[in-house]
């Protein structure tokens, strides 16, 4: 069959009007070919059983409005709340979350009884201490960015604090657990702000940024603590990967605090 043989479109074709300028131009070219005639008939016969098909109800007003309503409410809860949190009130939340943050990352250095001799990766520590404070803060407005943003900086520390070695696994689980313990504070002092704001809108985004920033603070902390915090693979998996976890867990958080809000009360 060459490119002139109109079979291949011939059900689109039998469905265009009967004065189309292509319609015509292949009932012409059917006339003269048979093939192609059988097919233009199959599409037209194809196209009358799907008129005869009855259209199907339009949705009513109560369907219409549930189904807003969820599309509404998935809205709500994926923004950022840059928009539905009064900019005072932001401020004041960026401000609590990045000092929990901070404090993340003070307190264990201050309590800590074994510190190494500090070296220039110590600055690199407080340097990414410090960026996780700020995007903490500036959470509100960088949104996915700032998520984005804190694993690769705990990854790139990582990468300059290490210098060989390995896995370490029972340091390793320790060093997470304890990066997780200490993403508490600042997802914890997140998630009471949000439930005393007048608006709902509790942000699975936001959270997960609070989260894993505490626990990159808990990572630069850690540099100062861990005992093998120049072993690279140790510090890829078990520190960097905490700070993953911890982003994680405040997506859990947002969760669990939205299923508990929308149960019914009685």
């Amino acid at each position: 069959m060459t490119d002139d043989h109109i079979a291949k479109n011939a059900a689109g074709l039998a469905a265009l009007a009967p004065d189309d300028p292509e319609r015509r131009a292949a009932e012409g070219h059917a006339r003269g070919c048979p093939a192609c005639a059988a097919a233009l008939k199959d599409g037209e016969r194809l196209g009358a059983l799907l008129d005869a098909v009855p259209s199907p109800p339009p949705p009513s007003p109560e369907a219409l409005r549930r189904a807003s309503a969820e599309i509404m409410t998935e809205l709500a809860s994926t923004a950022v709340l840059s928009t539905t949190v009064p900019r005072a009130r932001r401020r004041l939340h960026a401000a609590a979350v990045a000092a929990a943050v901070l404090a993340a990352w003070i307190v264990p250095v201050a309590l800590s009884k074994n510190r190494p001799a500090l070296g220039p990766s110590h600055l690199t520590a407080v340097a990414t201490a410090l960026l996780a404070a700020l995007a903490s803060a500036a959470a509100f407005t960088w949104g996915g960015a700032a998520l984005a943003l804190l694993p690769v900086a705990s990854g790139v520390f990582s990468l300059i604090a290490g210098a060989g070695g390995g896995l370490h696994v029972a340091t390793g689980l320790k060093c997470t657990l304890f990066e997780l313990i200490v993403a508490l504070l600042p997802l914890g002092v997140s998630v009471l702000a949000l439930r005393r704001s007048t608006q709902d809108g509790r942000s699975p985004l936001l959270l997960a940024v609070h989260a894993a920033a505490g626990a990159l603070a808990g990572h630069a902390a850690l540099h100062f603590t861990c005992p093998v915090s120049t072993a690279t693979p140790h510090l890829l998996v078990f520190h960097t990967g905490g700070v993953v976890l911890a982003g994680l867990l405040g997506l859990a958080a947002a969760a669990a605090s939205s299923t508990i809000r929308s149960r019914p009360r009685i």
